[in-house]
């Protein structure tokens, strides 16, 4: 129970410094009616659910507000399908001596995919071509 009063505590002198370095009553006004809120986004961790941070945000008189991010799903990022990709086209099964060598071959399968990348981007758009 003492921790979300600290914390109280804790942001409302942080708040008052800084109204101290303020010159404008207008500023001080409008730094007032922005700060009434905090909004804090949450991953999809477990504890988020957990009855404490329930607990906390019900002290917290709905000043502050969760807003959680969706579900992770890796078929929605690009970056997971070329590291996908690497993985199976190089670092899978690899025969490199060592890691030296296999980091070369990572970054020439990266130029390799970047190099086609590009000639695909020139075929959709034939403006790109060079003359």
């Amino acid at each position: 129970m003492p921790i979300v009063p600290k914390v109280r505590f804790a942001v409302k002198q942080r708040l008052l410094r800084h109204l101290r370095r303020c010159h404008s009553v207008g500023l001080k006004t409008r730094l007032l009616i922005v700060i009434k809120r905090i909004r804090v986004v949450l991953d999809n961790d477990g504890i988020h659910d957990s009855r404490l941070v329930a607990w906390a945000l019900l002290q917290a008189g709905g000043r502050i507000r969760s807003h959680p991010l969706p579900p992770y799903g890796p078929q929605h990022n690009p970056i997971e399908r070329v590291w996908e990709d690497l993985h199976a086209e190089v670092t899978r099964n690899h025969t490199c001596p060592d890691m030296e060598a296999l980091m070369i071959e990572v970054r020439l399968y990266l130029l390799r995919r970047y190099w086609r990348i590009l000639d695909q981007a020139a075929e959709d758009n034939p403006q790109t071509k060079a003359s």
